[in-house]
């Protein structure tokens, strides 16, 4: 991490932003229930059964996913930075195999990881965090409303309906999110 920008904390999700977890849902969905979707077709988590979540969230199916492309070089560009915290909805009963999968995809570049189990709004406070990267409709707004912090909005097909403002800028690639991180923090 950059000396000067020790000050500077980042939280990061992981789910959609670092990990492919969109893309492994349509698969099982896919193939389990010999449907044909695309992933632009995935509006809502309402798209896929039961079933499908629990493959990935009970099954050990976390360990499965993909990274998204350019992921660990973007995780690695914070990580020289800024103080990088992966923040993420998934329970802390995960944290084997989250650990697993951040190890085999991306480098320990990151200060920690954090099991939210629900809202992020009380660990991105207790960080200090000044900046949150996500892409949930859920987490994203609140964290920035009660924090009073900007966040950036990684887009996927069931973000489209939140509209960029002020605090929130969208990103469709890792090279606007860098661009939003400069900006928004006058770091970089």
């Amino acid at each position: 991490m950059n000396p000067a920008n020790a000050g500077a904390r980042i939280a990061i999700d992981l789910d959609d932003v670092l990990a492919d977890l969109i893309g492994e849902l349509l698969h099982l969905y896919c193939k389990r229930h010999g449907v044909d979707m695309r992933r632009e077709d995935v509006v809502d988590w309402d798209t896929f059964p039961e079933d499908v979540h629990n493959a990935i969230r009970k099954d050990g199916g976390y360990e499965s996913l993909s990274p998204i492309p350019g992921a660990d070089e973007f995780l690695a560009w914070l990580a020289v930075r800024y103080e990088t915290h992966i923040v993420t909805y998934r329970s802390p009963a995960a944290r084997e195999e989250t650990t697993r999968w951040l190890q085999a995809h991306m480098p320990q570049v990151y200060q920690d990881v954090h099991f939210a189990d629900g809202s992020k709004v009380s660990i991105c406070r207790s960080l200090g965090v000044e900046l949150l990267i996500d892409d949930s409709v859920n987490q994203l707004p609140p964290v920035t409303k009660e924090l009073g912090i900007p966040g950036i909005l990684i887009d996927t097909p069931m973000n489209r309906r939140i509209r960029q403002s002020s605090r929130i800028k969208r990103a469709y690639n890792f090279t606007e999110a860098r661009e939003h991180v400069c900006g928004m923090l006058g770091r970089g």
